[in-house]
């Protein structure tokens, strides 16, 4: 057992300055580790959201191909395929063709659209010009 002026003499030198100095200098080091690990986490987390979401994004691009490849594997996919891509037909079918007037015929017939408000106007006498 330490006598009482040894353990005066440590608990001096435990409480000066240089030593309470020492330890914060200690705590600090100690806790650098720990910032740098929770920097790498937030990374980890922020990648983790990015990648999760082209995941998502892969496994519904995945779901409409597969839609799509059964759609073509059918008699009536393939036929609307080739209907696109080549502007065909099948044997027998007739095609309509609509074509555009080249002059505009005018409809109205000489009659002028009037809107409410026009009418309002009118019944007051044209007051509101």
């Amino acid at each position: 057992m330490l006598n009482l002026s040894t353990k005066r003499k440590l608990k001096g030198w435990f409480y000066s300055r240089s030593a309470l100095f020492l330890l914060f200098a200690l705590v600090v080091l100690m806790f650098m580790p720990v910032l740098n690990m929770h920097e790498r986490y937030s990374e980890s987390r922020a990648l983790l959201s990015v990648s999760q979401e082209r995941m998502d994004n892969l496994l519904d691009q995945e779901v409409r191909l597969e839609e799509d490849i059964r759609y073509l594997k059918s008699d009536l996919g393939r036929e609307a395929e080739i209907r696109k891509s080549f502007g065909a037909g099948k044997e027998g079918e007739f095609m309509a063709v609509v074509m555009e007037a080249e002059g505009r015929v005018d409809t109205n017939d000489g009659e002028e659209k009037k809107g409410a408000w026009i009418k309002i106007k009118k019944w007051f006498g044209g007051k509101f010009d």
